[in-house]
């Protein structure tokens, strides 16, 4: 939560953000798995309509979990426009490392972004090959 330009944590919110690091990371779950059981007990997502894969990775991905703060995650090439974009590494991103109290422990983190690319390198099966 921000007030006053601060960044505060909502313990009720920050105690789901733990629970699906731990689950993803600890006991193993898919994202599809942990957004099925959260979705079963009822407990809503803050800036999604329902719980899906993608919104358990982004939760998984997002830096100001551990304390950081990343800029430049959008940029304006069109000063004269002034519209956004997302920055797909057209300039650098600026990352400021304990800019504020983590929700997740760092080494639960750097544990979480090490098994989101493990799995992201892993062969699939397709249908073909069933």
């Amino acid at each position: 939560t921000v007030r006053d330009g601060r960044l505060f944590i909502n313990e009720e919110e920050a105690a789901t953000v733990r629970r699906i690091y731990h689950k993803y990371t600890k006991e193993g779950k898919s994202a599809r798995q942990i957004a099925g059981e959260l979705l079963a007990e009822g407990i809503t997502p803050k800036y999604a309509a329902r719980w899906a894969p993608g919104v358990i990775i982004k939760i998984l991905r997002n830096e100001k979990y551990a304390g950081d703060l990343r800029q430049k995650k959008t940029i304006t090439p069109d000063y004269l426009t002034h519209l956004k974009k997302s920055n797909h590494g057209e300039e650098a991103f600026i990352t400021i490392r304990n800019h504020h109290l983590p929700i997740i422990e760092r080494n639960l983190w750097e544990q979480t972004q090490a098994e989101l690319a493990r799995r992201a390198r892993r062969p699939r099966l397709s249908a073909w090959h069933v």
